[in-house]
C-alpha cells in the first residue's frame, strides 16, 4: 500500500508529494508515474522562501536510484504554496520505491527581504512510497495462486456436495 508523508525543510516550510493518478494496486515497471510536490510555506512562519531555490525529487527502488530530478523554484510568501509536477521516467526496477525529498532554499527571515540565509541540504527526507512490480511476475506470484485457492475452494464444494449426495442416498 503506498503511504505519504510530509517533510519539514525549513520552519514552517514542508513538502508534500502525491502522485496525479494513484497506483492499481501498484506501479508496474513500464509506468511513467507524474507527482505533485507542494512546498507549502505557513502563514505563522518566521521566514519566506526566496527567488532561485532549488528542489531535489529522488525515487529509491529497494538500493537503487530511478529518478533524480531538481527543479528551481520560488518566491513563495507566508501563507502560499506552490506546486510542481514531475513526469518519471519508466520505472526500471521492482521492489519497494521511496520518494524523497531535499531542498537548497534561500530563507527571508524578515519581510523587508533583509536576513538572507541558505542552507544546504542535509539528506533527502521521504515523503511517498508505493510498490513497482513487473506485471509477468506479479501475475505468477500474486493473481495465479489466487485464482488457484479460487478453484481448490470450488473442487471442495463439488466433493463435499457429491458426498452429502451419496449418503443421502443411502439413507
Amino acid at each position: 500500500m503506498p503511504s505519504s508523508r510530509s517533510a519539514k525543510i525549513a520552519d514552517g516550510v514542508h513538502v508534500d508529494a502525491v502522485p496525479k493518478k494513484d497506483p492499481a494496486p501498484v506501479y508496474w515497471t513500464d509506468d511513467c508515474p507524474k507527482f505533485e510536490i507542494t512546498i507549502s510555506v505557513a502563514e505563522d512562519a518566521d521566514d519566506m522562501i526566496a527567488a532561485d531555490s532549488s528542489i531535489r525529487f529522488l525515487i529509491w527502488i529497494d538500493d537503487s536510484i530511478s529518478i533524480n530530478e531538481i527543479q528551481r523554484f520560488g518566491p513563495i510568501e507566508k501563507g502560499e504554496s506552490v506546486t510542481i509536477e514531475y513526469e518519471c521516467e519508466p520505472l526500471t526496477y521492482e521492489g519497494h520505491a521511496v520518494c524523497g525529498v531535499s531542498a537548497k532554499t534561500s530563507i527571508v527571515r524578515n519581510e523587508k527581504g533583509t536576513g538572507v540565509t541558505s542552507n544546504r541540504p542535509e539528506r533527502h527526507k521521504p515523503v511517498y512510497s508505493f510498490a513497482v512490480w513487473d506485471e509477468s511476475h506479479y501475475e505468477s506470484t500474486v493473481k495465479r495462486p489466487k485464482h488457484l485457492q479460487y478453484a481448490i475452494i470450488f473442487t471442495s464444494a463439488v466433493l463435499i456436495g457429491v458426498s452429502v449426495l451419496e449418503a443421502l442416498s443411502v439413507i
